[in-house]
């Protein structure tokens, strides 16, 4: 692992589950039968850590299933209403920290959030996830006047995706970049040839603060068939896999950093 750096671009890491349900015949939009019945149990299990629960749903307005399915329900805090938190709703979970990330403690609060979600499943053996994802997003300041922030991703970051001068030659076309966005994705591996999904990597211009520069979002997902990569009922399984994860957005985020590792150091 490597070291935390003193001043890092971090904004948010985030882990998410997504697990199978089955549908209802006569609806196919229908929310996950054990949902009610499982976030009671899951709730008081996870107050332990984050005392602080609020509801998602608005109050006193009834919502078609279609939409239900689709939102997270509840949210809890650690105290204070501070990060991490965590986000609840049919068929999916996810764990955020934001700037005072530290690995082992988001790892520690992984593994425990975990085990209270299968510990408090109505029907463990039918748990079955679908999809895991890791991401992390970054932000580093920069103006675009006079596409410097091109010329920084290009001479720091090692990356780059010019459009041909002679494209801006006429008065058709303004050289006064507004924006840009670039997106890689590679299958990634656990070191002994065995798939553990696809990192994604991408570039995005933006503000954070009204101050200029881009967001880069390091990934790694699972592909669509989770068997050859973790039982579908373990822990143990899942929590190996985002270590694997782990590493590999690690591996990837100091070598594009390389250049200017030192200086977010200091």
């Amino acid at each position: 692992m490597r070291k935390n750096l003193q001043n890092k671009p971090l904004i948010e890491a985030v882990f998410e589950i997504r697990w199978v349900f089955p549908p209802s015949p006569n609806n196919p939009f229908s929310r996950d039968p054990f949902f009610y019945v499982h976030v009671g149990k899951l709730l008081p299990l996870l107050i332990e850590q984050f005392p602080e629960v609020k509801s998602l749903l608005p109050d006193g307005v009834p919502l078609p299933d279609e939409v239900l399915q689709k939102m997270y329900h509840y949210v809890l805090f650690s105290a204070n209403g501070h990060l991490p938190l965590v986000q609840f709703g049919p068929g999916v979970l996810t764990v955020n920290i934001g700037e005072t990330y530290e690995w082992n403690i988001f790892q520690e609060k992984l593994r425990f959030v975990l085990e209270q979600l299968y510990k408090s499943h109505p029907t463990p053996q039918s748990f079955s996830p679908k999809r895991l994802l890791l991401k992390y997003l970054n932000f580093f300041e920069c103006s675009y006047k006079n596409n410097r922030v091109i010329d920084y991703i290009k001479d720091k970051l090692k990356l780059g995706i010019l459009l041909p001068d002679d494209l801006f030659a006429t008065d058709l076309i303004s050289n006064d970049l507004h924006s840009f966005g670039f997106f890689w994705q590679y299958p990634c591996f656990d070191g002994k040839k065995k798939c553990i999904g696809n990192m994604t990597f991408s570039i995005n211009a933006g503000e954070k603060d009204r101050k200029q520069g881009f967001f880069m979002e390091i990934g790694v997902q699972t592909q669509n068939d989770l068997n050859p990569i973790l039982s579908p009922n373990n822990v143990p399984d899942i929590s190996n896999w985002v270590v694997l994860a782990h590493d590999v957005i690690e591996r990837c985020f100091f070598t594009i950093i390389k250049e200017i590792e030192e200086e977010l150091d200091k």
